[in-house]
């Protein structure tokens, strides 16, 4: 049987409501990229559309969003480059290992202001 998503394939863990922000790590072994997330995220689902960012094996991506402003690129931007420049959502990814590490909105949409991110990639829990 394919992975809907290794964080939802044995069920959901509830988050703790107190959630502070924490610091998205790429999977590059070598200099990951690094993004610090300053407080909670919303709106956390499973996407199947085929733009997201799906670990191997998975037929969905979880995805949240955030403010805009609650993003910063920590370590090594060098590395990110938007996968798809005509697309509403502005998907920065690692050049190397291609996963997704943020993708904000800006053009005038509903959901502009937000960025999509991947909460999977939290180093934190929470």
């Amino acid at each position: 049987m394919k992975s809907l998503h290794p964080v939802i394939d044995h069920g959901i863990k509830q988050g703790t409501g107190s959630f502070s922000g924490g610091t998205l790590v790429c999977a590059c072994a070598d200099r990951p990229v690094k993004v610090k997330i300053t407080g909670d995220v919303a709106h956390n689902h499973a996407c199947g559309c085929t733009k997201c960012w799906k670990p191997d094996g998975a037929t969905f991506s979880v995805v949240a969003v955030t403010a805009h402003h609650n993003i910063e690129v920590l370590e090594n931007s060098d590395k990110l480059a938007v996968v798809d420049p005509s697309a509403l959502i502005q998907r920065h990814a690692c050049q190397e290992c291609g996963v997704h590490m943020y993708g904000p909105v800006e053009r005038d949409h509903p959901f502009k202001g937000l960025d999509f991110i991947h909460p999977e990639r939290f180093q934190e829990s929470g």
